[in-house]
């Protein structure tokens, strides 16, 4: 693989990863029509998305999607996601991210407080499709905002 392609593969992914915070926190605060159709857009129809305790394991773009759609929001005013310091190998059609957090939010239930905040680290896979574009297959969220048991 030449290194324009590898770079281009790079940028591709990071760009997925920035994408996905900005479609949830826009779907919490201030959804637009067809921002669902595009977080599904960037996700793969068989993807998991694994976030252990804080928010459970979800199998399917469509539940994927729901997560972002309709559950966050029901619970949360506002968010606000940014990822540091991407780590990305590529092999073939085939890549894992890692990320590190930083998000911030506010309760429906507790507006008017300092939004909390959470950290941690993110381990995402990534395949290219048939179409020659990249989506996210996987995702684990490890939350360090809190010590493990």
């Amino acid at each position: 693989m030449s290194a324009m392609k590898s770079l281009t593969d790079y940028e591709q992914i990071v760009t997925i990863k920035n994408r996905y915070g900005e479609l949830i926190d826009k779907l919490v605060r201030e959804p637009a029509a067809g921002d669902a159709a595009q977080l599904g857009d960037i996700i793969t129809e068989d993807a998991v998305f694994d976030y252990f305790a804080l928010l459970g394991r979800h199998e399917g773009r469509k539940n994927i999607v729901r997560l972002f759609e309709e559950t966050l929001p029901s619970k949360n005013a506002w968010m606000w996601h940014v990822f540091l310091n991407p780590i990305i190998e590529i092999s073939g059609d085939r890549a894992e991210g890692r990320f590190k957090l930083l998000a911030m939010s506010v309760r429906k239930d507790n507006p008017n407080v300092a939004p909390s905040t959470t950290y941690g680290r993110y381990v995402d896979q990534f395949v290219r499709g048939s179409d020659g574009r990249w989506r996210q297959s996987g995702l684990q969220f490890f939350n360090e905002t809190i010590k493990a048991p």
